[in-house]
């Protein structure tokens, strides 16, 4: 390395074509590289999925779910199998072990899966896939005093036109409801014609279907032939005819029947804001970016917007973009303010222009961490955990870099060829400093080794660490010595300026020396002369910080549980509920959190409650949740989250039937139904 950091310190064109070349990779990378709110989290699992209609939740642990769980016994590969049994689904999860490749463990599921012979009849096919898990990027609302026929409709328009935006590639859509065509016979008119129930569903099923009658083959190409006479539409059931009369009457089903065209009745319940909503969750593709997805939906939710009808509205809720927008601000702000501050503090002690080359190792180390991590052989995002890793390794990227810029500083006063002693100044602290990076290259790197999906999602963490401190050792030990080795220390201070500064360097060198002579040598000796006292005082507070964490003074958790802008409560039924009990719950729920949320505005004075948004979901009557998305911080310093969780809570009171009332504040993960 000496051979290679002299060649650099003596050709400075190649030191100074390294730095812009990571720059400029550097700025390509961060101008294409893909942003997202979490890191993708490769699947892990493997799950087998089959609907049984109308079976209760027993009849399809005991027919399906036993049966599937015996057939994938001693399985390879597999380190757990968990199922769920509820009315009409059963799901069951293979999680691979570690070291197994997920595709070899589908393939051997499949395999076990498509054996099994004693299903019941009605069951309908497994389906077999790898299980990941998608981050939303925003959800879209269409919400207003409309029947469910209205909102579907829009619903599936805004779908399309959403769907029609390169930008985006994916997006889970809830609070459709099922078609249903409900005919009701009148009994008496049934009788008066002469007619069965069974002539009557004889000829709603033949014009039900739609079928193909055979294709003709030509020298032009193949003409597939169909007969159609599928009725879609209330007026077209009412329409067909039952009876055809020698003298042309006809008896349609409309003369002995009422036809409603309506939608399937369930356990089932999607509000928002108090209002019926259809809603749509925006996911992440693969290659995307989260701030580009979540300006193209604004946009278009904005043009349909112009569309609908007074009484409907359209509502963007839980996006992500603006909370990965601070981090990356939070980022660029520390970046420059580390960049000021190791300038400055530089400049006090040591020289104005060292300083500045010193502090540019900031820079050059985050960008080169940003052009590998960006690159299709690492495919890092910039995310939160990304951006954490960088923002913790910018306290530490210029230590290095100071120790080499002091050491040639002092160097260079001693020896009056700038290049020999620019060359011991680095030498000297060679050694030290690189294996200073690498120890903290050591502590960061078994989190790359951590075999499940929390470890690979960590695992970016340590990765853009890593990067960024091996950039650093590269600029310190190549592109800094060439330009400390032609940086001149002394000069005239012909100007005002300058004469002041040297004043201030003068007394900070002065202040530092003081503090060397008076205070830290003396300690020094004393601790060196009573060593083992001194060992014995750090093992002292080594404990004491132990016994306060097991006292639990300090609380520690392994993952914390970040605060954000969406309040979620969770309420979990007792099995036997009654829907009627998990909505009259729900409601109760609700209402506590609109009163909180106007005598908050009241006691804050807010122009608007602090709570914006409230998403009230029903999927069963086993189940229900309710998103409540907050103001952004800035709008509402007086009302931190955290309050509005405890306040909440404790309105909840007891709930009937109720097993389960979770009520959190955090990020939003939202899986539509």
């Amino acid at each position: 390395m000496q051979a290679l950091t002299s060649w650099f310190i003596r050709n400075p064109v190649a030191a100074n074509l390294l730095m812009a070349l990571i720059l400029f990779l550097g700025a390509q990378t961060l101008f294409g590289i893909r942003i997202e709110g979490f890191p993708r989290i490769p699947p892990e699992s493997v799950t087998v999925s089959i609907t049984y209609p109308d079976a209760t939740a027993e009849q399809v642990d005991e027919l399906i779910t036993q049966k599937v769980e015996q057939s994938l016994e001693g399985l390879e590969g597999v380190r757990s199998i968990t199922s769920r049994s509820e009315a009409g689904l059963s799901t069951i999860t293979v999680r691979r072990a570690g070291g197994q490749q997920l595709q070899q463990v589908l393939d051997r599921v499949r395999i076990r899966i498509d054996g099994l012979t004693d299903l019941p009849a009605n069951a309908r096919r497994p389906l077999i896939e790898a299980s990941g898990f998608d981050f939303p990027a925003l959800y879209v609302n269409l919400h207003g005093d409309a029947d469910p026929a209205t909102l579907q409709a829009l619903a599936e328009r805004l779908k399309e036109e959403l769907l029609a935006q390169p930008e985006l590639s994916r997006l889970n859509i809830w609070g459709l409801i099922p078609r249903e065509m409900r005919i009701e016979i009148d009994p008496d008119r049934l009788r008066h014609y002469g007619l069965t129930l069974e002539d009557v569903t004889a000829t709603i099923r033949q014009n039900s279907l739609n079928f193909e009658a055979g294709e003709l083959r030509t020298n032009a190409g193949t003409i597939f032939l169909r007969a159609d006479n599928r009725a879609r539409y209330a007026p077209e059931y009412a329409a067909l005819p039952v009876i055809e009369r020698d003298n042309g009457a006809v008896v349609s089903v409309g003369d002995i029947a009422t036809i409603h065209d309506g939608f399937v009745g369930g356990d089932f319940l999607f509000r928002l804001n108090g209002n019926p909503t259809v809603g749509m969750e925006i996911l992440i593709g693969q290659k995307e970016n989260l701030l580009d997805v979540s300006r193209v939906v604004r946009a278009t939710v904005e043009d349909f917007s112009r569309q609908l009808p007074p009484q409907i509205q359209a509502e963007i809720w839980g996006d992500s973009a603006g909370y990965i927008a601070d981090r990356l601000e939070l980022l660029r702000s520390n970046g420059v303010q580390g960049l000021i501050l190791v300038a400055l503090m530089l400049s006090v002690f040591l020289n104005v222009r060292l300083a500045l080359w010193v502090a540019m190792g900031i820079p050059i180390s985050v960008m080169g961490a940003i052009a590998v991590a960006g690159s299709k052989w690492v495919d890092y995002s910039l995310n939160d955990v990304t951006t954490f890793g960088l923002i913790i390794a910018l306290g530490i990227l210029v230590d290095d870099a100071v120790v080499v810029g002091e050491s040639v500083f002092e160097e260079r006063h001693k020896e009056p060829d700038p290049i020999i002693g620019t060359e011991r100044g680095v030498n000297q602290v060679a050694v030290a400093t690189v294996f200073g990076v690498l120890t903290t290259i050591a502590a960061f790197f078994p989190m790359l080794l951590i075999d499940n999906p929390l470890g690979k999602a960590l695992a970016a963490f340590s990765g853009i660490v890593i990067l960024a401190l091996i950039f650093s050792l590269i600029e310190s030990k190549f592109i800094l010595p060439a330009h400390l080795a032609h940086v001149p220390l002394t000069r005239r201070r012909r100007y005002l300026v300058t004469r002041l500064w040297a004043r201030v360097q003068d007394g900070a060198q002065g202040g530092l020396s003081w503090f060397r002579d008076r205070i830290y040598a003396p300690v020094l000796v004393t601790s060196v002369r009573h060593r083992y006292g001194v060992l014995i005082l750090f093992i002292a507070a080594i404990l004491l910080g132990l016994g306060l964490m097991v006292k639990g003074k300090i609380k520690t958790v392994f993952f914390p549980d970040v605060p954000g802008q969406v309040i979620t409560v969770n309420l979990e039924m007792d099995a036997r509920a009654p829907f009627a009990l998990t909505r009259a719950n729900i409601d109760r729920i609700e209402a506590a959190a609109n009163d909180l949320n106007a005598e908050l505005a009241a006691e804050t004075g807010m122009d608007s409650p602090p709570i914006k948004t409230i998403f009230t979901i029903i999927n069963d009557a086993g189940s229900a949740q309710i998103f409540a998305e907050l103001l952004p911080v800035a709008q509402r310093p007086k009302v931190p989250i955290l309050d509005v969780v405890s306040a909440w809570r404790n309105r909840v009171g007891e709930n009937g039937g109720a097993k389960l009332v979770h009520v959190s504040g955090g990020m939003v993960l939202l899986r539509a139904a």
